[in-house]
């Protein structure tokens, strides 16, 4: 079908929203034979402000160097003006309802067409009300965690981030079948390794909020590793206080990682991310990092963010607006995303 379309209406460039989808794979394996640009969009690397635009890949497949002493030898770059631009909640949810439904409507069109993952509205629709009242009832039951955070146990936890339950980044980049693994792997590691006095706060991801509830386990593995109450599992709780207050932060490779390091804290890096850098994170296995003697080279990451704002990052969101610099930029230079390529040693 691709070739046939590109002799009909001889089109440059594919547009993806992610790399990793079973048809982008494929669509991007094409373009690659045929010479043709793939563009990859997907949630900004720098958030919320900013939506991620790549050549040939992103996230672990992006192009960008993984070489430190590159972004080193950068000469240091002027920050950008930023829009403070908010998405809007009801127009993703609008987006969300009709891209079910039309996919639902139309499915006997297709009848060879394999989503990538569940595609029923009434699933999804079930889930979105479960999630609705889980936000609800958490800003109750968990309305005293917060401030005992940044208070008592300010710098005395370890932040463990997770993401959805089917994220293709743990698919394809990293060696996890399940965030449930994840999670067994990091709280075995605390237990035998981490300082006695620590805490380890387990953080759900708000998309998965109607999907996973991993309370059960972690109860479960708490009770098997001897954790008793030092295992903290939070839902909903402003990313920037949490880190803002936490010792160090693991995480499989969610963009959570880069903001870890805005906040200048030591990160586990426990899949493939781009982030991933010597100097940035931490290199050991696991088991030393709980107690290692290592912070983020700033001044390193200061080159990298810059780069990485440059190279990959447009001020705009996906359920509100593109800022007017961008529109400006686009439309005096349309060449901005060349086919240059990152120089990787």
């Amino acid at each position: 079908m691709a070739a046939r379309s590109h002799r009909q209406y001889d089109f440059d460039t594919i547009l993806c929203f992610g790399d990793c989808r079973p048809l982008h794979k494929e669509a991007k394996r094409w373009a690659k034979s045929k010479g043709i640009r793939f563009l990859a969009f997907e949630e900004g690397y720098l958030r919320p402000q900013f939506i991620t635009v790549e050549e040939g890949g992103v996230n672990a497949y992006s192009s960008l160097p993984r070489d430190p002493d590159f972004y080193r030898k950068l000469p240091d770059m002027p920050a950008p003006h930023v829009e403070n631009l908010k998405p809007s909640t009801m127009k993703r949810i609008g987006h969300a309802m009709w891209y079910y439904l039309m996919g639902w409507h139309y499915r006997h069109e297709f009848p060879r067409y394999r989503h990538h993952k569940s595609f029923s509205p009434w699933y999804e629709a079930r889930c979105w009300v479960r999630a609705y009242w889980r936000k609800q009832l958490y800003k109750v039951t968990q309305r005293k965690v917060l401030p005992r955070l940044m208070n008592e146990l300010d710098q005395r936890y370890y932040l463990a981030v997770l993401q959805v339950y089917n994220d293709s980044q743990i698919r394809n980049h990293s060696n996890y079948n399940d965030v449930r693994d994840y999670i067994n792997e990091v709280m075995y590691s605390f237990s035998r390794k981490a300082p006695k006095e620590s805490y380890l706060v387990i953080k759900h991801h708000p998309m998965d909020r109607g999907h996973r509830l991993y309370r059960p386990l972690i109860k479960r593995l708490s009770k098997e590793y001897g954790l008793g109450e030092r295992v903290i599992y939070v839902h909903d709780l402003p990313m920037p206080e949490l880190l803002r207050h936490a010792k160090a932060v693991v995480t499989i490779n969610s963009t959570a990682g880069i903001s870890a390091l805005i906040h200048n804290k030591p990160l586990k890096v426990m899949g493939n991310a781009l982030y991933d850098i010597k100097g940035l994170t931490y290199q050991g296995h696991l088991h030393q990092f709980w107690q290692a003697d290592f912070k983020p080279d700033m001044k390193l990451f200061k080159k990298f963010r810059g780069y990485l704002l440059m190279k990959t990052q447009v001020n705009a969101v996906y359920y509100g607006g593109v800022s007017i610099g961008e529109k400006n930029r686009y439309e005096s230079d349309y060449s901005y995303y060349s086919k240059k390529p990152h120089h990787n040693d």
